[in-house]
C-alpha cells in the first residue's frame, strides 16, 4: 500500500475523508469550530489553540519527487498555513532534504548541536538523546494539553505506548502507534479461479502449495495459455525487516514457529534472533522446495514489482499484509471478476502465528530548554482530530497535499483494523445508520456502496472497503504473537549491523535460489554470531536486565 509505506496509516484516514478538491481556509477559526478558547482568567485550557503566536523550528524529510500547488513552499502552503490560523503554531524549516541526504544532515546536526525545537526521531535516536540530556520533559505538558481523544488512543495501549517513550520515569517523546494489523501475515488467493477449479480455501501452507500447483496447470483463467505463475516473491528479502511485507514469506516462517529479523526468547527463555533458529532453518527448506518444484515466480530475485504480475492477472496466490488492497486497485479495474481474498495460514501445529511489528518506531521530540513544548501537543491534538474526527473546516483541504502537514505522527489505535472492520460490517448488516458512523467510517462505507452497484470500476472506492472488510475477518483469529523484546541499538549493532543483515540476506536468497544447501543455514549461523552476533546478543541481555530488574 503505497500509502502506508510512504506515509503513516494517518494519510490514508485522511484521504478516505477528504473532499475532490481543494477549497479555500474559512477566515477565521475561532467562531466556527465550537472550541473554548483558553482564558487567561480561569486557566481553561484549549487543546486546539494556544493563546498567543508560538514560532517552532524544525526540519522536514520530503519526497525528492514531491509536488507542491503553485505558489505554495515546503514552509508555506495550506497546511501550514491552515495550522497557524487555527492553533496560533507556525512552523519555521532550518532545512529539509530526501534519503539520505537527510539522514546525513540530520547526524551532522546532532553531533553539532545544532538541532531545531522539534523533531521526529527512530528509537535508537530518541534513546540516545534522552540519555545525552538533550530532550525537554514533556510529561507536564502531555498531561495537561493532550486532547480527550489523544489521550484515549494512547490508553488503549494499557501505558505501552507511552512507557516506550518513557525514560528514567519521565515522558521524554510522544511516541507513534503502529497498527498490529501490519503483523500479520495472510496469503492472497483468487477466490474466482479457487471456485472455478472447485477448489478448497486454504487453511494449511500445504493447501497454499496445492493451489499454486493447480493454478500453474489447470488453466484458471481460462485464455488457453500455460501463462500463470504459481506464487510471486520479493526481490529484496526472503524476510523483510521486522514487518510484514508484500511478497515476502514471513507467513511461512511463522508457521514453522520462526519469528525472523526480531530477537525473542525460545522455548528454554534464551535470547534468540529470530532468523537463526533451527524453526527458521525448516522454514528455509520449505521456500527453497517451492521454488524449485516451480510454485514460486522463477525471476523472482530480479524482478522489481511482482505486483505487475498479479495486475496483469498472470498470478492468483500471493502473500501481503492487511492493507494489499491498495496495491492491487488495478488487478480488479482489468478483470472486474477477480475476487482477491486474504487468508490466515495456520501453522505446524494448528494455531496462528505473528512476528508482532513495535508498538512505536517514531518518537516525537523537543529540544531541551524550548519555552513552549505545549505547541507540539496541540499540534499533534489538531493532527489527530483531523484524522478520525475533523470538523466541517478541515474537510476543506486537499489532502493529495497532506505530506506538508508539520511534524506529522501517526497516532491511531493499535487496533484500528478490526475496529473498522467490526464498524463497516455493522454498517454493511443495517445495525448502524451512516450518520452514527465517523466520518472516516462514513467515507468507506459510501465507497463501499459505490463498488457494490459498479463492481471494480474504481479501485478508490474498491481498495479501502474491501481491505477492511475482508482483511478484518481473516484477522478473526487468535495469533500467538511474538512481540520483539528489544527494538533500539546497541555499541555492536551501531558498528556491525548492516554486514550481518547482508549476510542473512545473500545466504538466505543463496538457499531459496538452490546456489547453496540447506546446510549453508548452518554455516550462516556460525557466521553470524561470530561477526558480532553473540557480543549484540550479550548486550541486548544487558540491556534488559538494566531495564527489568
Amino acid at each position: 500500500m503505497p500509502i502506508r509505506k510512504a506515509l503513516p496509516l494517518l494519510l490514508s484516514m485522511m484521504l478516505l475523508a477528504a473532499l475532490p478538491a481543494c477549497l479555500p481556509i474559512a477566515e477565521t477559526a475561532a467562531d466556527k469550530d465550537g472550541l473554548h478558547r483558553q482564558d487567561a482568567e480561569t486557566d481553561v485550557i484549549d487543546p486546539f489553540r494556544l493563546p498567543e503566536p508560538v514560532e517552532v523550528t524544525m526540519v522536514k524529510s520530503v519526497r525528492p519527487d514531491l509536488k507542491l500547488p503553485p505558489g505554495d513552499t515546503i514552509e508555506d502552503n495550506l497546511f501550514t498555513r491552515y495550522l497557524y490560523d487555527k492553533t496560533n503554531v507556525k512552523f519555521k524549516i532550518l532545512w529539509y532534504a530526501s534519503g539520505n541526504d537527510y539522514d546525513q544532515k540530520f547526524n551532522l546536526a546532532l553531533a553539532s548541536d545544532d538541532l531545531p525545537d522539534a523533531m521526529i526521531v527512530d528509537e535508537k535516536t530518541f534513546r540516545m538523546m534522552a540519555k545525552d540530556d538533550l530532550l525537554e520533559d514533556l510529561t507536564e505538558v502531555y498531561d495537561k494539553y493532550a486532547s480527550p481523544l489523544l489521550k484515549e488512543i494512547y490508553g488503549a495501549t494499557r501505558g505501552e505506548a507511552l512507557d516506550n517513550a518513557t525514560y528514567n520515569g519521565k515522558l521524554m517523546a510522544i511516541p507513534n502507534i503502529l497498527p498490529k494489523a501490519d503483523s500479520y501475515p495472510l496469503v492472497w488467493v483468487r477466490k474466482d479461479w479457487l471456485d472455478r477449479l472447485k477448489l478448497p480455501e486454504p487453511r494449511t501452507l500445504e493447501d497454499v502449495a496445492a493451489i499454486a500447483q493447480a493454478f500453474i496447470e489447470r488453466d484458471p483463467d481460462r485464455n488457453g495459455i500455460a501463462d500463470t505463475i504459481g506464487m510471486t516473491g520479493n526481490s529484496k528479502a526472503i524476510t523483510s525487516g521486522g514487518y510484514t511485507e508484500a511478497h515476502d514469506f514471513k507467513a511461512v516462517f511463522n508457521a514453522f514457529g520462526a519469528y525472523p529479523n526480531i530477537w525473542h526468547r525460545d522455548a528454554e527463555g534464551k535470547l534468540v534472533y529470530g532468523s537463526t533458529t533451527p524453526e527458521a532453518k525448516q522454514a528455509l527448506a520449505q521456500v527453497r522446495k517451492w521454488y524449485a518444484e516451480g510454485l514460486i515466480d522463477q525471476d523472482f530475485a530480479l524482478r522489481k514489482n511482482p505486483f505487475e504480475l498479479v495486475n496483469r492477472g498472470q498470478t492468483g496466490v500471493f502473500f501481503a499484509p492487511w492493507w494489499a488492497p491498495w496495491e492491487i486497485g488495478e488487478a480488479v479495474q482489468n478483470d472486474p471478476a477477480a475476487d482477491w481474498r486474504p487468508y490466515a495460514i495456520a501453522g505446524n501445529d494448528g494455531k496462528y502465528h505473528a512476528t508482532m511489528v513495535p508498538m512505536s518506531g517514531n518518537f516525537h521530540v523537543v529540544k531541551k530548554g524550548f519555552k513552549h513544548p505545549e505547541a507540539l501537543i496541540v499540534n499533534l491534538n489538531l493532527q489527530t482530530r483531523f484524522g478520525r474526527e475533523p470538523t466541517e473546516d478541515d474537510l476543506q483541504l486537499d489532502v493529495t497535499y497532506i505530506e506538508m502537514f508539520p511534524l506529522m505522527l501517526s497516532v491511531e489505535y493499535r487496533d484500528a483494523v478490526s475496529r473498522k472492520h467490526d464498524a463497516l460490517m455493522r454498517s454493511i448488516r443495517g445495525e448502524t445508520a451512516p450518520q452514527q458512523l465517523s466520518q472516516e467510517m462514513r467515507s468507506i462505507y459510501e465507497r463501499y456502496l459505490r463498488d457494490q452497484a459498479n463492481p471494480g470500476a474504481n479501485a478508490g472506492d474498491w481498495a479501502p472497503s474491501h481491505a477492511y472488510r475482508y482483511s478484518g475477518a481473516a484477522l478473526k483469529r487468535t495469533f500467538h504473537e511474538m512481540k520483539p523484546l528489544f527494538t533500539a541499538s546497541t555499541p555492536t549493532m551501531e558498528k556491525k549491523w548492516a554486514k550481518l543483515q547482508k549476510l542473512e540476506n545473500e545466504t538466505f536468497f543463496k538457499i531459496v535460489l538452490g546456489e547453496e544447501p540447506i546446510e549453508a543455514f548452518d554455516r550462516f549461523v556460525v557466521e553470524w554470531m561470530a561477526q558480532g552476533g553473540a557480543q549484540i546478543l550479550n548486550e541486548i541481555e544487558q540491556e534488559l536486565r538494566g531495564e527489568y530488574e
